[in-house]
């Protein structure tokens, strides 16, 4: 089966790439660089049509849907829980690192990317799809784009391929209001305590690695102090 990673390889040694060299690809997290051959020069491409790398893509992620999540989504829901051979599917056929660069071991394609192959897995599993958003478009994008050389290097390689992470923000008192948030993080020496508490924590069961939403500064609150 050709996994998400192999389409990008194949588009960068041009295989599968848009006629008249017109496909273009960002990393950036709010605005996708997408270049469609019947659009017009500078406009924005239309969400309803898709470069050839993306119907490559939609149509991997499809197949790998109806061949290893399919036959298991009764058992599943039964069970309460993902079995691990569609976890393992996930990673090993490079979904959980779509928007990721290949330097960390991701597949170096585009948040949009992330969007359709959600869609996808969603198609056959909704609950799944749920597993596949929060690793590509939270956990792995705020890493990506906000952290550190350090951070990087330790965990993206880590969510790109084997482990699970979680997106803590919601609080019974603020829900998923990220500016009325209760837990605050205190900074001591070279670290920070934190001191709160969290529910509906996505992904919790299965997670190893946690983003927790916590203010730093509980006085003058902003995106500046979460």
């Amino acid at each position: 089966m050709l996994s998400i990673r192999n389409i990008f390889k194949l588009v960068q040694k041009g295989i599968g790439h848009v006629k008249g060299n017109n496909l273009h690809l960002s990393n950036t997290l709010l605005c996708q660089q997408r270049t469609l051959s019947h659009a017009a020069p500078g406009s924005p491409a239309s969400l309803y049509f898709f470069t050839e790398e993306e119907k490559m893509m939609k149509e991997t992620v499809s197949r790998l849907a109806e061949e290893k999540i399919s036959p298991l989504v009764k058992k599943m829901e039964q069970d309460s829980k993902f079995d691990s051979s569609v976890v393992d599917a996930l990673f090993k056929n490079g979904l959980m690192g779509i928007d990721v660069e290949t330097e960390y071991g991701g597949s170096g394609l585009s948040f949009f990317a992330s969007v359709l192959a959600v869609e996808e897995v969603a198609k056959v599993d909704p609950s799944l799809s749920i597993f596949v958003h929060i690793q590509n478009t939270l956990v792995n994008a705020l890493i990506s784009k906000i952290g550190t050389l350090e951070q990087k290097k330790k965990y993206l390689p880590l969510l790109t391929q084997s482990v699970a992470g979680s997106f803590c923000l919601s609080e019974s008192y603020s829900g998923t209001d990220a500016f009325s948030l209760k837990t605050v993080a205190k900074k001591e020496g070279n670290e920070y305590i934190i001191n709160g508490s969290k529910m509906w924590i996505s992904n919790s069961d299965i997670a190893e690695v946690f983003i927790v939403m916590a203010n730093a500064n509980p006085s003058a609150v902003s995106i500046h102090t979460i």
